[in-house]
Formats: structure tokens, sequence, C-alpha cells
């Protein structure tokens, strides 16, 4: 990738080539949350053609800053350039309307983007190529090769709520059930542990505790995804980071869409038609 500024001459960025891993196909999972130099990497991969980019358009956030100190001991962030991909996109997205760039994520809800995919036309119609041919557009995050849409869930508010309460409750869970939970192995954990409905109820007492004002309409929207996340705060406790992930992962749409498309024998001219 590179940088240029209307100051600031390019500075190319490139490997030499040499492979430090033996990798094979690529996928990499990009929001509306990625942003900066995850950005940055998704579309170089991209321009490449060297993997396939799953999920929802990034951020666009692609400025260059350099970093100024004052005498009082306080800094002045200089916006001096911009990032760019190899084939020549500019990722960042327009801030000349302070009001509109603010509220850009927001929009993203209210149109529908994130729940159906990019309906706009591009932001810019510039059209970029990469190393095999295909077009790809820039002006405003990197828009993916597979489009993965959010869970409405995680847009519900009485959700939102509840699942901030779920480590501490977790946590005081633990003290009691651990010695029974010892029995399992993270695959037998996986397998077999299910959220009790005692337990769910036992979470929904202690968030009205700590002031949740009980929603029985929305219980049932709420369960199934909040028993997932205790299920992998539970493991946490028991098998670590590896345990909370190995269960987090394990009915995520964007992880499963990935190994759907890798387990193909030729996941980017599956994808890339």
């Amino acid at each position: 990738m590179y940088t240029e500024g209307r100051a600031v001459n390019r500075a190319d960025y490139e490997t030499n080539g040499r492979p430090f891993f033996d990798v094979d196909d690529v996928a990499v999972l990009i929001d509306e949350g990625s942003a900066s130099a995850s950005e940055i990497l998704a579309g170089a991969i991209q321009d490449q053609d060297r993997g396939i980019i799953i999920g929802r358009r990034s951020f666009g956030q692609g400025l260059v800053q350099e970093q100024y100190m004052l005498r009082d001991g306080s800094a002045l962030r200089l916006t001096v350039a911009r990032y760019y991909t190899p084939s020549g996109r500019s990722i960042q997205k327009p801030y000349r309307n302070n009001n509109k760039y603010d509220e850009e994520v927001i929009d993203r809800y209210a149109s529908g983007e994130l729940y159906k995919g990019d309906l706009s036309k591009p932001r810019d119609t510039t059209r970029f190529f990469t190393a095999k041919g295909h077009v790809v557009f820039g002006g405003g995050g990197i828009t993916p090769d597979v489009f993965v849409p959010m869970d409405s869930i995680l847009t519900n508010d009485y959700y939102a709520e509840l699942r901030q309460h779920i480590p501490q409750f977790v946590f005081r869970l633990m003290e009691k059930q651990k010695t029974g939970l010892k029995k399992y192995s993270l695959d037998k954990f996986k397998k077999s542990y299910k959220v009790s409905d005692a337990v769910w109820n036992d979470f929904l007492a202690y968030a009205k505790s700590q002031g949740i004002k009980p929603n029985t309409l929305q219980n049932a929207a709420c369960k199934t995804e909040i028993n997932r996340l205790l299920k992998s705060r539970i493991a946490k406790h028991l098998f670590g980071e590896e345990g909370y992930y190995a269960i987090w992962n394990e009915d995520d749409a964007m992880i499963s869409k990935a190994l759907t498309i890798l387990r193909k024998p030729n996941p980017l001219a599956e994808v890339k038609k």
C-alpha cells in the first residue's frame, strides 16, 4: 500500500515477497466497526486477489496524521496524507460535512444496508482493478466480496441492557457451580452443556436486582443470544480464552460463511466469478 498527501510525497510500503508462514486460502472478516489499519489490510488482500473479504462494509478511516509537540506539553495531530490500497483506492469516507460524517454509520442502519447489503451507488464511481482484473471501488471503506447481514438482535435495546450484566452474574454462578462443571472437557462442554431454564431465570432475576425492568415480550427474542453469551462466559471460567471463543464463534454467521467458502476446492474462483 502507499500514503500520499497534498504536501507529502508518495511513500510505498511493500513486502519482500518472502512468506513467514505457510498459509493457503485466506478469509478476512470485516464489519462497520473495522477501521484504519484493518481496512488497509483487507483492501490490500482484496486488491491482490490473495483472499476473500467477508462481512459488511468497513468504517472508512484512512488518514495519516503527524504529531507535533507544543511547548506546554500538549500536542497537535495534523492530517497530512491518506492511505491507499495497492490498486490506488482511498478508503476514507467524505468528511466535508461534519454532521453527515458523524451520522454515517447511523445512516447505514436507517437505510437497511447492514441487513440487506450496500444498496447505494458507489461513493466513488472511479473503477479500480485487482491483480486479476476484478473491479473494486473506494471512497468509503472496503466493500466485502461476500455480504453477511447483521443480526437484528444486536440493535435490541433490551438485549444491550441485559448483556452488560452477564460477566458479574456468571462470576457469582461459578462460585456455586464450578466444582460440578469440572467434569467437562472443552469438547464435551461444547457438545453437551446447555444453559438450563433455572440459570436463565436466575439471570433475569439478577438483572432485575440491578435495575433492569422486566420485559416478557423481549425475553423470547433475546433468550437464544443471551444463553450463548452465558455459555461462552462459563467456558471462559473453565477453559480460559480458548473456551470463550470456541463457544462464541460456534454460531457466528461470518465465521460459518467463511468456513463454508474455504472448504470449497477453489474459494477465490467461487466468489469472484
